[in-house]
């Protein structure tokens, strides 16, 4: 082997010194990026939307912090990077299922909101058609009651970003809002047979 040349000798010592001044400094900085994008994953609402992209981010941090208190200070700035990397996956995941939630929870009411329109349609052909429909459809008030005002709290959830409590409530009450539209066509059928119109009087017998 040959001997190292006495031009390369500074520059030898200028590296040696520099990882060793890395490995010998615990990563205060890089731990504190990661608690950083921790917090802005948290506000983020991640522990809602992403929260095992949560928990892996805060076991890396926790295990950076561990290393750091044994002297591992490589292995700490492995961990702390990998803490700030895994927050911002938390981060970016926990708007993506926001936004999909939203958009579940905006499509249900929707629909929801197509079925009250079906059946308002249904209840103005009975009055045009002079129908007491207070009456004839007086077995469904209550349902169609009780449909309004649960389609209104579902838009209030959403109007106050609860997006996961909206879209459940909505999708659980679909298949209780789908047959109403037609359930009071037969109502009006129902109630039209029992009832018919009166015939016209045929003229008396002569006497």
């Amino acid at each position: 082997m040959q001997p190292i040349s006495r031009h390369l000798r500074p520059a030898l010592l200028v590296v040696a010194v520099v990882l060793a001044a890395g490995c010998g400094e615990p990563p205060t900085r890089e731990i504190q990026a990661a608690e950083a994008a921790l917090e802005r994953a948290r506000q983020a609402q991640a522990e809602l939307y992403a929260p095992e992209r949560l928990r892996e981010a805060q076991a890396a941090l926790d295990g950076a912090r561990k290393l750091a208190e044994s002297r591992d200070y490589r292995g700490a700035l492995s961990s702390a990077n990998a803490a700030a990397e895994r927050a911002r996956a938390a981060a970016q995941a926990a708007g993506a299922a926001r936004t999909l939630a939203k958009s579940a929870a905006e499509v249900a009411l929707a629909e929801l909101q197509a079925v009250l329109d079906e059946v308002a349609t249904v209840r103005q052909e009975a009055e045009e058609a002079k129908l007491p429909v207070d009456e004839a459809f007086a077995e469904l008030t209550p349902r169609l009651g009780s449909l309004q005002n649960a389609v209104a709290a579902v838009q209030k959830q959403v109007d106050d970003g609860d997006l996961l409590g909206a879209q459940k409530a909505a999708l659980e009450l679909k298949p209780q809002a789908a047959d109403l539209p037609e359930a009071y066509r037969q109502a009006r059928t129902a109630w039209e047979e029992a009832r018919p119109k009166g015939k016209a009087k045929g003229k008396p017998p002569a006497k």
